[in-house]
């Protein structure tokens, strides 16, 4: 799941939804949505 707020960009709930096995064990990670926007851009230049 992404969650957008106004200063972050959180990924968490990971899965696969289609293998025996599944991300469980990651935890939660947190951008800068700055950050996160302006990388984002970078990949579409």
């Amino acid at each position: 799941m992404v969650t957008v707020a106004e200063h972050t960009v959180n990924w968490s709930g990971y899965r696969t939804g289609h293998r025996d096995w599944g991300y469980q064990e990651l935890l939660p990670v947190t951008f800068d949505r700055l950050q996160y926007e302006e990388a984002l851009r970078a990949t579409v230049r």
